[in-house]
């Protein structure tokens, strides 16, 4: 028999355990159970979210409130994403060209299967 090499991806290990304590300093969690069972279903997505908040503030600034939900497609009810809302002061005009950035420099460089169930946009006030 021919020696097989396991290769264990790291990004789908996850610290996620069912406690969203972990995600309180970074994100408002609306509906949290929703959001508890989607990380469970999916907990790779964890370390994915804990990502998140340092790469918003660098673009947005440490006043930014970020959000986090879970929201269903209207057509399709088993298909469910994270929302990632992100409340700023700045400008529509300023806040767009800032998202744009943030996905051209980093976002669009993560894994398009953590894209597909993660949706970034803007909240203004």
């Amino acid at each position: 028999m021919e020696n097989m090499e396991v290769k264990i991806r790291v990004d789908t290990i996850s610290p996620y355990s069912g406690d969203l304590s972990g995600l309180a300093p970074f994100f408002e969690v609306r509906r949290k159970p929703e959001v508890s069972e989607f990380l469970i279903r999916a907990p790779f997505m964890y370390s994915y979210l804990t990502q998140l908040p340092g790469k918003i503030i660098d673009y947005f600034g440490i006043a930014s409130k970020v959000f986090l939900e879970v929201v269903t497609d209207p057509e399709v009810e088993e298909d469910k994403e994270l929302l990632v809302s992100i409340q700023t002061n700045l400008e529509p005009a300023k806040a767009f060209t800032k998202l744009s950035q943030f996905d051209a420099e980093w976002w669009l460089s993560t894994p398009a299967y953590v894209r597909k169930r993660i949706c970034i946009d803007l909240d203004f006030k």
